[in-house]
C-alpha cells in the first residue's frame, strides 16, 4: 500500500521549488504543515487497520483449515480410533 501525499495545501505546493512558502505567510505555511500531518497520520492509521485485519484473516483461515483437517482425519463412523 502506498501513502499519498496531497500536491497542494492551502493552493500551495507541498514542492516550491526551495522557495518555500511566501514571506509573512508562517501561519498558513503552520496550518499547511498540521493538515499534512493530519493526512499523514490519516492513511498511517489506514494502513494499520488493513494490516491487522489481514492477520486476523490469515489467523481465522488457518483455524478453519486446521479444523477442516482434523474433521477429514475422522473415521467415517465419526467416532476417533
Amino acid at each position: 500500500m502506498y501513502l499519498t501525499v496531497p500536491r497542494t495545501v492551502l493552493g500551495y505546493p507541498l514542492s516550491c521549488g526551495g522557495r518555500g512558502f511566501p514571506r509573512g505567510d508562517g501561519r498558513r505555511a503552520g496550518t499547511a504543515a498540521a493538515l499534512a500531518d493530519e493526512h499523514l497520520r490519516g492513511e498511517i492509521a489506514t494502513a494499520e487497520r488493513t494490516w491487522q485485519l489481514q492477520i486476523e484473516k490469515a489467523e481465522y483461515e488457518a483455524r478453519r483449515a486446521e479444523q477442516e483437517g482434523l474433521l477429514a482425519a475422522r473415521p467415517a463412523s465419526g467416532h476417533p480410533a
